[in-house]
């Protein structure tokens, strides 16, 4: 298999959770590479639901989105949080 779809998941609750059940079922080419909320503990509850491992944990979007290797920034925030998110992810 090639190169796998890298991923920065902004969030760690509801909506994270869903979009964390799509990518459990494409593992062979997708990987988390990063998770981002303020609640360190919302990030340990979805990934150990999910089994991850290797993963970076971040309490601040624009600090992950700059530092995280990643081809995707997948915004599972509130909506009227989408905006200022996807500006820093266009950016970088």
């Amino acid at each position: 298999m090639g190169k796998k779809l890298k991923i920065l998941i902004a969030g760690a609750a509801f909506s994270a959770d869903l979009h964390m059940d799509g990518y459990a079922r494409c593992r062979d080419i997708a990987e988390i590479a990063a998770i981002c909320d303020k609640d360190k503990g919302k990030v340990e509850s979805l990934a150990s639901r999910y089994g991850l491992k290797d993963y970076l944990i971040y309490d601040n979007y624009e600090k992950a989105i700059d530092e995280t290797d990643c081809d995707l920034v997948d915004i599972c925030l509130p909506n009227y949080l989408h905006h200022e998110v996807a500006l820093a992810a266009f950016r970088k």
